[in-house]
């Protein structure tokens, strides 16, 4: 890895005016170098980053750096309702919704923001219950099954290793529509098969069920119950030797889908052809099937929303998050209906109403119509179809970041600040606002083509 031409010097030449805690992260370079180590801190054109690999604490250009990944853990709120704010520039955001006039829409956000959003950049906002965490670990052994006379699991902070070849599950209660995502590595060449929706997990080969193979960069997707390969994939570049991934599988029994994400990455979708056949068993299964160490991490288990969440289409999904949509081009999260002369508030019973919020309390909205004021839980909601209004689109400017949040949201602005793990940035959407940079999973930097004339020249 040659990082010589990157680096700008010894971190006592460099002011650190953003100190930060040790946050464990990897850098992608430009050139695909990668380096992990801890973010110490960030400027307006630099990061410091301090590595086992480097003698010490050592700067690195901003203009270099593709990517920087961070060690997020999710954050659980106590709300019934999840609001998703789609943005006229590509961005979708996820809250709690707080207000809504005529000028803003105000979210509470997971990641520490209490944003209000400007109308004119607002194509849609959607309303979901939130995602129901039915599990978060692992913390022990307690509620695993081991296969092996001999246990080939062991738990250590927070983690499962496996020792030798052999199978570690535990049921759930997986709705009809759920979220399985864990954190994986492994000693050697990855290699690992997951048991899903299996009827019995005392045994490493269930009957039932869907079965995932991760051998390397190659899965191989198959229904356990028929033997029908469902297809395979090679594009699981992440999983490699020595590197930790974070592994999401989102299952629809309604639609039969399969989807496997790496590291917020769509890598494919399987389809099982036989809907006739579908699970209903409970067990999830680890199983190793070398003698090669995995360690399993950061377990959940989830409700998921493919109403709110819609699968994207793996044809046109992009390695990296969506970048920004282009000035007239047409914004697919923008419904599609007709646009309402007033505020039109669609409900999940398939009734709507026409009028405007008076206030919102808690999880209480209230609304003011044609005929009454109606008060009704926000999550009774599914759509809020906004007074057509000339929509805008924010600018490009110098110093605009993408990140990706645990909740799912994609947000693009100008980096301001770094200072003490908030990050401050910048956009037409919001303003200014300050965010937690333990709830941000990835940060993208250079997002746009050099060549690009939309960019707002700012003297820095």
């Amino acid at each position: 890895m040659n990082l010589i031409p990157l680096l700008l010097g010894l971190i006592a030449t460099l002011p650190l005016a953003f100190a930060l805690e040790q946050v464990p992260s990897k850098i992608i370079f430009t050139n695909k170098d990668e380096l992990s180590g801890s973010l110490k801190s960030i400027e307006s054109d630099r990061l410091v980053l301090s590595s086992p690999l480097l003698d010490r604490s050592t700067p690195f250009f901003l203009n270099v750096i593709r990517e920087v990944h961070l060690s997020a853990e999710p954050s659980l709120i106590d709300a019934r309702h999840q609001a998703t704010v789609f943005l006229t520039n590509g961005d979708q955001i996820q809250g709690q919704l707080l207000s809504v006039s005529p000028t803003i829409v105000e979210l509470q956000t997971t990641f520490g923001a209490r944003l209000k959003l400007n109308r004119l950049m607002i194509s849609q906002v959607k309303i979901s219950e939130s995602r129901k965490l039915l599990y978060r670990g692992p913390n022990g052994l307690d509620g695993w099954q081991q296969n092996a006379e001999s246990p080939r699991w062991t738990y250590t902070n927070g983690q499962l290793h496996s020792s030798s070849a052999g199978s570690i599950a535990r049921n759930f209660e997986f709705p009809a529509e759920c979220r399985i995502a864990f954190d994986a590595s492994s000693d050697g060449p990855f290699s690992l098969k997951l048991n899903l929706f299996s009827s019995d997990i005392t045994s490493d080969r269930p009957a039932s069920g869907y079965e995932l193979y991760f051998h390397q960069q190659t899965v191989t997707a198959r229904n356990a119950k028929t033997l029908k390969v469902l297809g395979y994939t090679r594009n699981a570049g992440a999983l490699q030797e020595n590197e930790k991934a974070r592994i999401e599988i989102r299952y629809s029994e309604k639609t039969s889908k399969l989807a496997l994400f790496v590291d917020q990455e769509l890598i494919e979708i399987w389809t099982d052809p036989a809907p006739e056949h579908k699970p209903d068993g409970k067990g999830l299964h680890f199983v190793t099937v070398q003698d090669t160490t995995v360690h399993i991490s950061k377990i959940e288990v989830s409700h998921w929303d493919p109403e709110i969440d819609p699968l994207p289409d793996p044809e046109n999904s992009a390695v990296n998050p969506p970048m920004p949509l282009d000035d007239g081009m047409e914004n697919p999260a923008a419904s599609t209906k007709p646009a309402p002369k007033s505020d039109r508030f669609e409900l999940r019973n398939g009734d709507s109403l026409v009028g405007e919020v008076l206030s919102i309390l808690g999880e209480q909205i209230t609304l003011k119509t044609p005929f009454r004021d109606v008060t009704l839980p926000i999550e009774a909601l599914r759509n809020i179809l906004l007074q057509p209004v000339s929509l805008e689109r924010c600018k490009r400017e110098n110093g605009d970041v993408r990140v990706s949040t645990t909740d799912g949201s994609i947000l693009v602005f100008r980096l301001l600040t770094l200072h003490d793990g908030l990050l401050t940035g910048h956009s037409q959407n919001f303003g200014d606002a300050t965010f937690d940079l333990s709830a941000f999973q990835r940060i993208d930097f250079n997002i746009y083509p050099r060549s690009s004339d939309e960019l707002t020249e700012r003297a820095h």
